[in-house]
């Protein structure tokens, strides 16, 4: 077949342009009833879908709102992940039963749903740890060598390296607390949940998933120190059980303590002691670059150097004619 020529094919581009009239564009103007009808627009929006151009950092910038005021089956869960994403350093809220739930059997269900929540916090956590937690770097749980703890997710308790202790305990108690009689959105869900089951399985719970903390402190600091700064997660942990007293003081006594100067504790403080973390953080981070580079440029001189060394040269006369 015959190729179309140079001559045809500029033509056919020619024909395709615009004549000069289409290229005026006519002046639109917005007046104010145009103005009006956007902000209405823009005012119905729902708050919490996401539109076009938006912002990862945007996304989850909408108020909570209460959870009388949901209409979904996951209102309580819901509720919780919003305040905690709208200000995470203001754990005193986070744990503060919402002024919707009233009773005895209201602060139980926002105690179970909290719980829920904290075992899917937990297994981030957890996964976060991974980078250094194997079978390989602890073999053993434990926190420092007095406080060593045995898997009881099985029918006789036996011992599992680290992070198979985390995955056993988050998964046996996931499948507890997910059981019917704690699960408020079935239809067969009973008209109160069982409050000395509740206590004793969100106690168990409480002391196990401390000690998951207590070993990513003794065992792994820095990575601990850097999650706790963006999710005060421990911090919100030991305050919840504290404030409900989940746990017996007894009991907890006999657990390895966690320092309070690594966690966040004072509420007047806090966002100051957070201020002063990430910038020495960010000090360290700026040294260990500086570091590096240094020996980049030290090992690339050095490989240069042993070049030059062992490489034949050979000095060339000036008469010399190549």
């Amino acid at each position: 077949q015959a190729k179309p020529s140079l001559n045809m094919a500029n033509r056919k581009v020619r024909n395709a342009e615009p004549a000069d009239g289409d290229n005026k564009q006519e002046d639109v103007e917005i007046t104010q009833e145009d103005l009006d009808r956007k902000q209405k627009i823009l005012a119905n929006r729902s708050k919490k879908r996401i539109y076009f151009g938006m912002k990862r950092s945007e996304i989850f910038k909408f108020k909570p709102t209460a959870v009388s005021e949901k209409s979904t089956l996951f209102g309580m869960s819901e509720y919780i992940k919003e305040i905690i994403k709208d200000d995470y350093t203001n754990v005193e809220r986070i744990i503060d039963t919402p002024r919707d739930l009233t009773g005895q059997e209201g602060r139980l269900q926002f105690q179970v749903e909290t719980m829920k929540n904290f075992l899917i916090e937990v297994g981030l956590f957890v996964v976060y740890l991974s980078q250094q937690c194997n079978n390989t770097n602890c073999n053993k749980m434990q926190a420092t060598s007095k406080f060593r703890y045995r898997c009881s997710a099985h029918r006789k308790p036996k011992d599992c390296n680290a992070i198979q202790y985390c995955v056993h305990t988050l998964d046996l108690f996931t499948e507890r607390l997910n059981n019917k009689e704690y699960n408020v959105t079935s239809p067969n869900y009973p008209k109160q949940i069982p409050q000395n089951k509740a206590k004793k399985d969100i106690g168990d719970l409480c002391r196990r998933v401390y000690r998951i903390f207590a070993h990513a402190f003794f065992h792994h600091q820095q990575l601990f120190d850097n999650y706790e700064s963006t999710h005060l997660l421990c911090t919100r942990f030991i305050m919840f059980f504290r404030k409900y007293q989940l746990v017996p003081n007894a009991l907890f006594k006999r657990e390895i303590q966690i320092p309070a100067a690594s966690l966040y504790f004072n509420r007047q403080q806090r966002k100051q002691k957070l201020t002063q973390y990430f910038a020495r953080r960010k000090q360290i981070e700026q040294q260990q670059k500086a570091e590096l580079e240094s020996a980049k440029r030290h090992a690339s001189i050095s490989s240069q150097d042993e070049f030059m060394k062992n490489s034949a040269i050979a000095e060339l006369e000036s008469d010399e004619v190549y």
